[in-house]
């Protein structure tokens, strides 16, 4: 595993909250248990509760890439708050284990609805889940490129993040007409981005790159492999980024923010 994205990962199991770091809800209270060690040199787990008004959100870690357990431990009406406590209870919701299980960590959480982020990073990227606590469904999945940012509009509980998609088209092969397909597809305003210039600097590194193992080097051989053989062609879609929103997790529709913009266009990993 790449240092960088091994230091990525040991933040995300010591840290808080990496992605929802604005507009979650404060937590009533959070209680932490300590658990033996599984081995002599295995380090201590831990059980985290958080509670909030109509739930209880349940994270054992044990130390692995990912908690051993999520749940979701939903309170009854004018009832107690539920038990901090390692073992599942009759109304726990499993995050983890249930029908659609997911592998992370516990973020924060809004309303009726609790976050959850991925146990480690794909491309340096972390993702997140979206769990309606009422009744343990899971309701949106994204990777996100940096921070969320949670969007409360009276009873509406929403997202903002800036998104990564593959565009449907090349802007650099199809010109006008594929930045207007693009522009309609995603929601996006103009201008269109300057999708050139990655272009030409990634096939640059890697024909220098290639021409590095010729020896003694080939006259006029970057010349030749940007010509002949291009990393990366004009015809091949870039990753564009954006921003988006879901303005109501109810209903968990996608769409640009307003006046949004596409911040980056590059070649695709």
């Amino acid at each position: 595993m790449p240092a960088a994205l091994t230091a990525l990962v040991t933040l995300a199991t010591a840290a808080g909250p990496l992605l929802f770091t604005s507009g979650v809800e404060p937590p009533q209270k959070s209680e932490q248990l300590t658990l033996p060690p599984k081995c002599a040199l295995c380090a201590p787990g831990k059980v985290t509760c958080t509670w909030y008004p109509s739930y209880m959100v349940k994270e054992i870690d044990l130390g692995e890439i990912g908690a051993d357990v999520l749940s979701i431990v939903p309170r009854a009406p004018k009832g107690p708050a539920p038990a901090c406590r390692t073992e599942r209870g009759p109304n726990d919701l499993s995050v983890s284990g249930g029908a659609d299980p997911w592998v992370g960590y516990f973020e924060g959480a809004r309303g009726r609805f609790a976050f959850f982020r991925s146990a480690d990073a794909r491309n340096g990227v972390l993702a997140f889940a979206v769990y309606d606590a009422t009744d343990g469904r899971g309701v949106f999945k994204e990777e996100p490129i940096g921070p969320v940012k949670v969007e409360a509009d009276g009873a509406k509980i929403g997202l903002s993040f800036i998104r990564r998609t593959l565009a449907p088209c090349s802007p650099l092969a199809g010109g006008d007409a594929c930045w207007t397909r693009i522009r309609t597809e995603l929601g996006v305003g103009d201008p269109p981005p300057d999708c050139a210039t990655p272009y030409r600097e990634a096939n640059e590194t890697a024909a220098k790159a290639a021409c590095a193992t010729t020896t003694p080097p080939a006259p006029r051989c970057v010349e030749q492999e940007l010509r002949l053989r291009p990393a990366v062609p004009a015809f091949v879609p870039p990753a564009l980024e954006y921003e988006v929103q879901v303005r109501d997790l109810s209903a968990a529709e996608l769409k640009a923010a307003p006046d949004s913009k596409v911040v980056t266009c590059r070649p695709p990993d």
